[in-house]
């Protein structure tokens, strides 16, 4: 069997992945625990592996089409607690010059293509797909009230 190590270089030679999904990912693989958490600690050390980096590109990733509240959810799930308040996320929302308006604006526009937005199914659709990705129902009135005038 291949390594630990072996095998994390090359999961993470084809994409980023935070610590928690890797070490699920070895551990699935039938790898001995002991040896995973001394892997993962040890791609750590190399800077192969980063928490900090998955999360930036992770936010940068999903910016145009989630709400950042979901995006730190997700990223819980992934094992990086961030919070929408936090440094980091500040930071790379302030490299990206993000604005919700403007992406949600944008997404209402991708969304509403081509269709009628006075139509009252297609508004039911739209609200619901955008509460799916994360944003609140008032910013989406907002921007649904605004496209429709």
């Amino acid at each position: 069997m291949i390594s630990a190590w072996d095998k994390s270089l090359d999961i993470l030679s084809r994409a980023e992945h935070s610590a928690l999904d890797l070490k699920n990912k070895l551990l699935k693989k039938g790898y001995d625990r002991e040896d995973v958490e001394d892997t993962i600690r040890r791609l750590c050390e190399a800077g192969y592996l980063s928490d900090e980096r998955y999360a930036r590109a992770y936010i940068r990733r999903n910016l145009a089409s989630k709400d950042v509240r979901l995006i730190c959810r997700e990223l819980g799930q992934k094992g990086i607690r961030l919070t929408p308040e936090d440094p980091l996320v500040s930071e790379v929302l302030q490299e990206e010059e993000f604005s919700e308006e403007e992406a949600l604006e944008s997404l209402v526009y991708r969304k509403l293509r081509g269709k009628d937005s006075s139509d009252e199914k297609e508004r039911r659709r739209l609200i619901a797909y955008l509460q799916r990705r994360g944003f609140s129902y008032r910013a989406i009135q907002d921007a649904v009230e605004h496209i429709s005038v």
